[in-house]
Order: C-alpha cells, then structure tokens, then sequence
C-alpha cells in the first residue's frame, strides 16, 4: 500500500464526496525540510568515516530519527484505519436521489451539472421569491434531500469515518512538526546528515526515487543519488541503487 492513500473513488456518478481525504503533507514543511538538508550536505565536511568517534555530536538528531520513526508508525495505523472506515463508509452511504441530481426536474438550476441539490439550498430557494415558480418541485425535492442526509449521518457514525479521518489528518501534522525539528537542528556529521537525508527518501519526496519514467526530472534523481550516498557513507557501506 502506497504510503499515502489515494482519495476513494465515489460509489455514484456525478456526487461530491461527502467525506474528503486527507490532503497531503504540508508542501511548506516538506520544502522546508529539503532545503534545510540540501544546505547542510553543500558544507558537510569529508573527513574520512574512519576516524575515531567521541561523544556522539548529533545526539539531538539520532534522538529526533526514533521520534519520527514512531510518528511514522503512528501515521500508517492511522492512514489503514482510515482507509477501512471509509471503505465501510462508502458501503453504507446511500446513492444520491435522482430527484436531487442534474436529472432531476430541478437539474437547470443547478450550478454545477456533477453536484446535487441539498437541504440548505433548497430552504434558501423557498424563500427566494425569484423561484416561486418551482416551490412545489422545491417542497417535493426537500422531503428527498433531508431524507437521504439522514441516511448519510446515519453512515459517518456507524462507520466512525470522521473521527478515522481527523486522526490520520493529526498524524501527518504530527509527521510534518518533527520534520521541522530534524531541520532546525543542526548535523555536525555524516550520522547527523544521513538522519535528515532518510526524512526526504521517506516522507518528503520519495518520488524522487521512483522508477518511472517521468516522476522524477534529471535533478530530482541526482538529489536522490546524493541523498543514497550520504547514506551509504553514515552506514560506512559502499552504495548501492537499484537504478
């Protein structure tokens, strides 16, 4: 499973989603982060790896990496448990009447032919004397609208999907303030740096090491082979890339 979902398609044509999907990590914080690492690597010093290790001078780092990695844990429990009370939800979730649909004979006035007409709206077009023309078609669609929104909370709270929803929401939060933390302290060494560079290959840009053609440019896919070397030389291992 990709680590970040991909939005759930609607179970019928032309309706709005009544539950989004998270949206993705802060770009902000993401962009943050890589220039932060980008920097550090232009003035990481190349002493030799085998020089003899005092006190470990990014502690504040190597402790920050085990802080991300269980806000990374917590993210994924998060994003799974989402992901099945959505699909539960969806499931559940009634279709939309065709009464209340761009089919419907209150369909020409719709603003948008893909959405549907709600309750609020239809209260708001019986006192709009502008449509007294329709009040019936308007009365008759109400009774179907608020009806079929029923059904619809009936679902959220059976399947608990909002509260599934604002816990996967608090944990990317949780991801992108760590991430600020592991960039506003400083790496005073290869150790130091590698914990940095493992944040943009697992949570900032991993597209940058796809395979595919196309979802990374030529700079992207040197950043990363900069990223892997950095790496490779904290672990002391010679580096090795797939591609």
């Amino acid at each position: 499973m990709a680590t970040t979902p991909a939005p759930k398609p609607s179970p019928q044509e032309g309706e709005e989603k009544e539950v989004k999907s998270a949206r993705e990590p802060a770009d902000m914080t993401r962009r943050k982060l890589l220039v932060g690492t980008a920097a550090v690597a232009l003035t990481a010093s190349t002493a030799s790896t085998d020089a003899p290790r005092a006190a470990e001078p990014d502690a504040e780092l190597v402790g920050l990496a085990r802080t991300f990695q269980q806000a990374l844990d917590a993210y994924e429990a998060a994003r799974q448990h989402y992901n099945r009370c959505e699909d539960r939800y969806f499931d559940l979730r009634p279709c939309v009447p065709e009464a209340l649909t761009g089919d419907g004979p209150l369909g020409h006035l719709l603003f948008d032919e893909g959405s549907h007409w709600r309750a609020a709206d239809l209260r708001r077009m019986l006192k709009n004397p502008e449509h007294q023309d329709v009040s019936e078609a308007v009365r008759a669609a109400l009774t179907i609208a608020k009806a079929y929104e029923s059904e619809v909370r009936h679902a959220r709270r059976e399947t608990q999907v909002v509260a599934a929803e604002a816990a996967h929401n608090a944990s990317i939060d949780a991801l992108g303030d760590v991430g600020v933390l592991i960039l506003d302290a400083p790496a005073r060494s290869l150790a130091g740096l590698a914990v940095k560079a493992r944040v943009v290959k697992t949570w900032g840009k991993p597209d940058w090491w796809d395979p595919i053609e196309g979802r990374a440019d030529t700079y992207e896919r040197l950043a990363a082979e900069i990223l892997d070397a950095v790496m490779a030389m904290a672990e002391g291992q010679p580096e090795r890339r797939a591609g």
